[in-house]
């Protein structure tokens, strides 16, 4: 894989990390503003984030469809799940664990050992450590990977049924086929079935990487294209295609950006968010506390509460991965790399 690739990955998903926890970060709606500029400052941060939430996703689906087949064979397939239920099912499993543990102990939620396994593993609920939801979706697609091995092999063929896919995939809702709905409906099935073109479109690139960016730039535009062009029978059409492709675009076009090459808080992305979501639950009361009885009455601004209290929890987020990376590189580097999946 190119050296820029990789380069890229590791700091488009530092940077994807640092969107989802200001997304999950609470809103601050008992600030008052200063005037109209500073509460249109507020509710367009605001609004910014909670509308990126379909890239980020879009790219961390993108970018595993893309790793798992690169260089994919039939033969590869036993290694490449192997792999896989390393560098995702155990780091899902025990990060469940250690927030299913933390949780009974400290009485924030009791949960036992079957509802455990079912929220784990059954998809029927958010499962405890409920921003994880996406790792363990992309293991269980990993698990289809022959299917869309079959698919991807044959390049305009395949980008015409992942175009359909995506069409299907945007006009879910108006398939009345019970069987599907009832599927589709069962817990989070329906946002894996949302970002599985992403997966599709990052599978694809994966396994044809290798030939000209050009080329390969065109099923990009075919995509975007033809998501013009039926815009008007599917609502949001356009919009939910061309973020699906974004971040396939963004490792092709963005150029190298040597200041943010090699920079080892990149190493802590897979901690951080793992811990975000548990971490903004129990800290939020606190923090949000913390901020409008001292930083607000220093900076009274509802504008830069939007982006100051979310790069508090940021900063949190951080600092306590920093401490758990720092520590079991120490005492335990094998139950880090548990941990990460590898990715230290």
């Amino acid at each position: 894989m190119k050296a820029e690739f990789s380069q890229k990955f590791k700091y488009l998903g530092f940077f994807m990390t640092c969107g989802m926890v200001f997304f999950h970060c609470p809103i601050i709606d008992s600030i008052a503003a200063l005037g109209p500029l500073d509460f249109y400052g507020k509710v367009a941060f605001d609004s910014m984030v909670r509308n990126s939430v379909d890239l980020l996703m879009s790219y961390f689906f993108a970018v595993t469809g893309f790793l798992f087949f690169r260089d994919f064979s039939m033969k590869q397939y036993p290694v490449k799940i192997k792999n896989r239920i390393f560098s995702l099912l155990i780091p899902f499993v025990l990060w469940q664990a250690i927030f299913a543990v933390f949780d009974t102990v400290f009485k924030y939620e009791t949960i036992s050992f079957a509802e455990f396994l079912r929220r784990t593993f059954l998809l029927e609920r958010w499962p405890v450590d409920a921003a994880l939801w996406y790792v363990y979706g992309v293991f269980l697609l990993a698990l289809l990977s022959p299917v869309v091995y079959l698919i991807i092999k044959r390049k305009k063929l395949a980008w015409c049924i992942i175009i359909a896919i995506m069409l299907l995939s945007t006009a879910r809702d108006k398939i009345d086929v019970p069987a599907f709905k009832a599927v589709l409906h069962y817990g989070y099935v329906e946002n894996i079935v949302h970002f599985f073109p992403a997966y599709f479109a990052g599978a694809f690139y994966g396994y044809h990487y290798k030939d000209g960016e050009a080329s390969c730039l065109i099923y990009l535009v075919l995509a975007v294209l033809v998501s013009f062009l039926l815009t008007g029978m599917i609502d949001n059409l356009f919009f939910v295609i061309s973020l699906r492709m974004l971040p396939i675009a963004l490792i092709y076009l963005l150029p190298p950006i040597r200041l943010l090459e090699n920079r080892k808080v990149y190493k802590l992305s897979f901690i951080m968010y793992a811990l975000h979501q548990p971490l903004i639950w129990k800290l939020s009361p606190f923090v949000l506390d913390f901020y409008t009885n001292y930083v607000f009455r220093i900076i009274p601004s509802a504008s830069v509460a939007a982006v100051l209290s979310r790069l508090i929890f940021l900063g949190i987020d951080i600092g306590l991965a920093a401490l758990i990376y720092s520590l079991f590189s120490k005492l335990s580097p094998r139950f880090l790399a548990m941990l990460t999946g590898g990715r230290s």
